[in-house]
Order: C-alpha cells, then structure tokens, then sequence
C-alpha cells in the first residue's frame, strides 16, 4: 500500500517551481495592459500562487496525473467562483445564480471587442477569462514540466499568450509588459539547467564548475534580453500607438472605414474610469460638447454608417440649424488631456474647426474623426466655432406646427433610415410613447412631453444592467431607473415611433472648473448620451430625458437644467408619473431585442459571444491535450531508455545497448538482429558513431559472455556513452526526424 506521506522534492525542483510561478505572473501582467486598470491583478495573482502551490503539493503527494487534472479543474472552479462571485456562492459552491451571472459577464466582454482596441474597460467577463487562463497556464505547465519532461511544452501556451496579448496593445505598452516576461522565461532555463546539473550522475567531480558557468552565463544571458528590450522601447513606442492587430478590422473589408461606437465607452467612463481627466477646455460657458451621433437603430444596438471626406480649417463645414432659424455664434478651445478616441470633440453644430491633426467629416451626423483613425494624442488643441441654436419654446412649438411633413429637409433616403424601426420592435412601448404625448396636438410639445416623462419619474441610476432581459427596453421603462444610454435611446426609439427622425448623440458634459477664468476639466464622469430629434425649419434639436442633465445650449426650448454637478438625483418625493407600459395584446417575440443601449446590445450577442467562447476554449483545450501526451509520450520514451535507478548493473547496461540499437536504426544503421554486440561493433566501425557504440557493446558482450559480473562503473560509463551517442545522432537529423525519435515513433519496430 502506497505511503500518504509527501514525498522529498527531486533537487533543483524548488527552483523550478518558483520559475514557472513567475513566467505565469508574468503573463498575468502582460495581460493585465489590454485594460485600462489593474484592480483585478490581486485576483490573477491569486490564482497563480495558489495553482501553482497545489500543483506541487499533488506531486510531493505522489497523486497521479489523471487525479491530480481532476482536483486541479474542481479547485480552479471553486477557487474562481468564491473569489469573484462569492456573495452568490451556496456554502462555497457554485450556485445557479452563479452560472447565470457567468454568462451575463462573459456576453457583456463580446461586444466591446466589436468596437474597441486596447487598452479596454475590465468587464467582469475578463477577469473571469482571465484567471481561468492562469489557472490553466500554471496546471499545464507544472504538469509538462514535472509530469511529462517536456520543459519546451510546458512554456508554450504561456509564450502563446504573451505573444497574443501583445499583438493587441500598443507598440509601447507591448515593450513595457514584455520585460518581466523575458526576464521570467530566462529564469525558466536557468532553473532547469541548474537541476540537470544536480541530476546528472557521471560528471559529479565538475559540478560546481559547471553550476558557476552555468549561473554566469545564464546570468549574461538574461541581462542581454532585459536591455535589448529596453533598448527597443523608443523606437517602437515612435512607431504609433496602435496594435499590430485591430479586432474591430477582422473581418471587414479593406476599403471600410471603421471607427469606434462611442457609446459603448459611456458606461465604462461612468464607472472606474470616473475622475479619469479626458480633456480640458476655455470656453465663456458650459457646453455639451460632442463625438458623434449614431443613425441606424437595429432594434439592439444604435451605429452610425457615415461617408467621411477631408477637409482643412480655413473652409465652412455647413453643418448648422436651419437658415431660418435664430442662432448664435460660440467658439471653444479644446486642449487633450488622456482622450482615447478617434472622434474629435465639438460644439455642435460646428461650423469651424482648426487642429493640427488632419481631419474628415460628415455632413450628414456632423461628427468629425482624426484621419487614419489614430487615436487623438495627449496636448493635441482643438479650436472649434459654432452656431448654436437660440430657440424659445414659443418659436419651437409655433415653426412645428407650420410644416406638417415631419421630414420635410431631409433627403428622402436618409429620412427612411432615420425615422424607420426594426420589424419586431416592443409593441408596448410604441402604445406608451402614444399614451405619455396622447394630450399634445403639437410636435414639439409633444417632444417635451416624453422629455419630461423621464425626467420626472425615474432616477438615475449607473448601477443597472438590463442585458439579461428579453426585453431591456421594457426592462429599463417598467423599473424606472437607469443612466443617459436607457434614457437616450429609449427617447429616440419612442420619437421614431412617432414617426420623427432622431438619433443618439454621445459626448461630454462641461460641468467643472477651478475658477471664473479657469478652464473646463472634462472627466470620465462627464461621459453623457442624449438623442437628437429633427424638426422641418429648425434642423436637429438636442433633448435631454435624463434626470439631473442639462444641456446649456438647449435649455431656452427644453426647459431642462443641470442640477449640482457630480450629484445623482435622490428618489423622487413628489408622486412619479404614473404612467406605465400598457398591457400587450401581442406578446413580444422571444427572439426580439428592443434594447437600444450598448450595455443592453451585448444580449442580442450573447449566443454569437458565447459560441466564439466556446470553439475558443475547445480549441485550446483540444491544443493543450495534444501538447500533453506528446509530453507524456516523450516521458515514457526517455523513461525506457534510463529504465529504474534501483534495478542492477546488469539490466542498465543491457538496457543502454537496446537503446543504442534505436539511435544507430534512427541514423540508418540497422544492426542486423543476429548479431552479437561486438559484430555490431564492427560494423560501426568506420562510422563516427562508432567511438561511442563500441564501449556500449563491449559493456554487453561481457554482460552476456563473461562470468565476471557487472559494476556499478561500468554502468554508469555505458550512461554516458549512451547519452554522447544519443547526442550525436541527433545533431545529423532533421527537425521532424528528431521529433520523431522524442516520441519513439516507427523507431522501436
């Protein structure tokens, strides 16, 4: 019966062990640069002492390799579980509540990936994805290290995610996060070498020259990669900040211009990325200051399709109110401050904008991007002049009613589009957007009917996530609570049902400065969302249905004013409207998302987002299985080979002649089977292979022929023929053929 007691550590393996634990935490910070904060480390790191702690322990416990996968993947499950999902867990196991925010988290890491690049917002999604990977990477590689002798394998899915990792930041933060990583992978080698050393049993007289060469050169070595790195950092960081590859390009056509949703950064500003300083601005007043607007609703997410075309800062960008109607010019300076968008800010309409970044437009949206699409720079300067509508509520309603066609301006193509709704849109919230406007015979005041619904009766609310609803819309109307994205859209999807052409701006709100003549400082919490409604005579009208928002510029018509900035609304006291969806007579399709919000989109993805995961995740599994038995299977070879330590001299030496047979049939030296081993001798011996086989041979011949018994010694020299042998065999093979002998494939016939 097998002994419960751990066993003593072979030498040199603590080395090893602690080598492997640093490559993996390694790949955990050079993964940790794809986002925006590092909050999550403590998690990663977590993950990585404890695999790597339990692996060892498996081994000193002698549990065997299939036990020990089995242990590895229920600890990793419960490990990951109670460390990011521990309020939910049931006695520390994983719950169905679990099981349903998992997928909730891992649908709402798929959609950023559509319209972003790194660095990104750490979605819980990722870190979930993110410790499991160096759950796995410590597993593997302890288990193809110690388990299967296949120290090359055991790094390879580590290096695969490294490299990974960097193909998807930019040039500098590659550079950066790439240093502990070389450093880590060289301490790797040096561990291993350092325990062949102390392993090896025929040259123990030159140990510890060997160990003192061996720690200078490893040493030299890994300081010639740490400043080959350093010294590569400038160069690459002049090369652009740009990743070597763009997951919003994939898949798209060369000659598409694809640029950020900007709505999707709204909800990743609002949180961690709060006081994160953006940009910085001189300007008399505050103003909504803004990226792009997003046209095309598909029923779960707003995009935008627009035709860009370049223009300089001398020329008229022609994008403005109606020539009839009343507005006023206003001008801004804009400075950059820590702004990762290729949309450049601007009062809107613009009419002027100066910069020295190349820049295009489109008419129609009156967004502005950077040329290229690079990201705008820190200290780039922006000078914008607009004409802003001055517009009373009087003027407003009374030019609404005077143009009964509610598109008339707008060229007939694009007014489809903006006006149009999705075949399966909520029914329900048609019928409310009717009942909440049903008292108003006037357009406009009917806008502000529907502004003043949201306004009055829900709370603001950056907290919600409606991505699990069948029916976000609905969601978000029936609990009356939610941020600019619900109030945005949902205005905009209800004015289209009214058969108005709308859309969703996205942008920033000025709110704070120092003093009178201080700049505007911009942060992340001024990230803001509000739709835009298109009235014939007065051109595009900015509303604002969220509560404690109000746009400056628009306030003379909307009625809508700030409250105290950085404040979130308290509940209501006053009785909210009571107003509410109105019953269904044709439930809404299962397969219809209403949702309009980039937080609520990530539900119409969810199937597609989670299929990716899954062939993912197999692929890399069924990539791992197949490292691991070669590993395995390499492992049984060279274990053949050197047989059991503790059996005799005699079954060692005719051990290392059958494994000398393999190497000559290996290099095209079949021994005939009929041959004793010193006619094989001679048939070697004109071969350079044969100053190490002869030994061997004659080793056996005594072993078979001579009464004389076997010593220790002269099994250890048949080892170390053995070995040089081996060697040289090698040395004259091609790379799949020394594949081929690793494995002991088609060689052992």
């Amino acid at each position: 019966m097998r002994s419960l007691a751990p066993t003593h550590a072979e030498p040199g393996s603590f080395a090893v062990e602690l080598s492997l634990l640093l490559l993996t935490l390694s790949a955990a910070f050079s993964a940790s640069s794809l986002f925006t904060t590092h909050e999550f480390m403590f998690d990663l790191a977590f993950c990585a002492v404890l695999a790597h702690g339990l692996a060892a322990a498996l081994r000193r416990w002698q549990t065997g390799g299939l036990v020990a996968t089995v242990i590895m993947t229920i600890a990793g499950t419960l490990t990951i579980t109670n460390l990011l999902y521990g309020t939910a867990t049931t006695a520390f196991l994983p719950s169905s509540a679990v099981a349903r925010q998992i997928g909730i988290d891992l649908n709402e890491a798929v959609e950023p990936l559509k319209h972003s690049v790194a660095p990104v917002q750490p979605f819980p999604g990722f870190v979930l994805a993110l410790c499991v990977v160096i759950w796995f990477l410590a597993s593997f590689s302890d288990s193809a290290t110690f388990r299967g002798f296949a120290p090359i394998q055991a790094v390879l899915p580590t290096v695969a995610t490294v490299f990974g990792a960097a193909l998807l930041r930019p040039a500098p933060a590659s550079t950066a996060s790439s240093l502990p990583f070389v450093a880590s992978l060289g301490s790797v080698g040096l561990a291993l070498r350092f325990r062949e050393y102390r392993k090896e049993s025929w040259v123990p007289n030159h140990r510890r020259r060997g160990l003192e060469w061996l720690g200078v050169t490893g040493s030299v070595l890994m300081a010639l990669s740490l400043i080959s790195a350093i010294l590569l950092a400038p160069p690459l960081q002049r090369l652009g900040r740009d990743s070597a590859v763009d997951l919003r390009r994939l898949g798209s056509e060369d000659a598409a211009r694809i640029v950020d949703n900007p709505l999707v950064s709204v909800a990743s500003l609002l949180g961690p990325q709060s006081q994160r300083e953006v940009m910085r601005v001189e300007a008399e007043a505050p103003h909504y200051f803004r990226l792009s607007a997003l046209e095309d609703f598909d029923g779960t997410e707003w995009s935008s399709n627009s035709n860009y075309r370049p223009f300089d800062g001398s020329e008229s960008l022609e994008i403005g109110v109606r020539p009839d109607a009343p507005s006023q010019e206003v001008s801004a300076k804009i400075t950059i401050v820590d702004l990762e968008s290729s949309f450049v800010p601007v009062l809107f309409p613009p009419n002027r904008v100066r910069s020295s970044v190349p820049m295009s437009y489109d008419k129609e949206s009156g967004a502005i991007i950077t040329d290229e699409l690079q990201r705008l720079t820190p200290g780039t300067r922006i000078q914008v002049t607009s004409e802003l509508p001055s517009i009373s509520e009087q003027r407003a309603s009374s030019l609404s009613e005077e143009f009964p066609n509610k598109t008339m301006g707008l060229p007939a193509s694009r007014a489809a589009d903006l006006t149009s709704l999705p075949g399966g849109f909520s029914p329900a919230v048609k019928r409310l957007a009717q009942q909440i406007t049903a008292e108003e015979t006037n357009t406009f005041r009917k806008l502000r009917a529907l502004q003043d619904y949201f306004r009055n009766g829900f709370i603001y609310d950056i907290s919600v996530n409606y991505g699990a609803s069948p029916q976000p819309m609905e969601a978000f109307i029936q609990e009356r609570r939610g941020f600019c994205q619900q109030f945005a859209t949902t205005f905009a999807a209800m004015a289209r049902s009214m058969g108005l052409a709308s859309r969703v701006a996205v942008g920033f709100v000025a709110e704070e400065r120092t003093g009178p003549d201080a700049p505007w400082i911009l942060r992340g919490k001024d990230a803001h969302a509000w739709p835009e409604v298109y009235l014939p005579g007065l051109g595009w009208l900015s509303f604002e249905p969220t509560p404690s928002r109000g746009n400056p510029d628009s306030a003379s018509y909307t009625g809508a004013f700030a409250e105290q900035q950085g404040e979130i609304p308290p509940q209501p006291t006053t009785a909210p409207s009571t107003t509410s969806l109105p019953p269904s007579s044709t439930p809404p399709s299962p397969t219809t998302t209403a949702s309009a919000t980039a937080t609520n989109s990530v539900a119409a993805t969810a199937s597609e987002g989670a299929r990716g995961l899954i062939q993912l995740g197999l692929m890399v599994a069924v990539i791992a299985v197949c490292l691991l038995a070669i590993a395995l299977r390499k492992r049984h070879v060279r274990s053949s080979r050197r047989g059991n330590d503790n059996d005799p001299p005699e079954v060692h030496v005719a051990r290392h002649y059958r494994s000398a047979l393999v190497d000559l049939k290996a290099a095209g030296h079949a021994v005939p089977a009929s041959s004793t081993p010193l006619e094989a001798a001679r048939l070697l011996s004109d071969s350079p292979l044969g100053a190490h086989f002869s030994p061997i041979a004659l080793a056996e011949s005594n072993r078979r022929y001579s009464p004389e018994a076997v010593l220790e010694p002269d099994a250890l020299a048949t080892e170390q023929h053995l070995a040089e042998l081996h060697d040289q065999v090698l040395e004259g093979l091609s790379a799949p053929q020394r594949f081929l002998v690793g494995i002991g494939i088609g060689l052992n016939d």
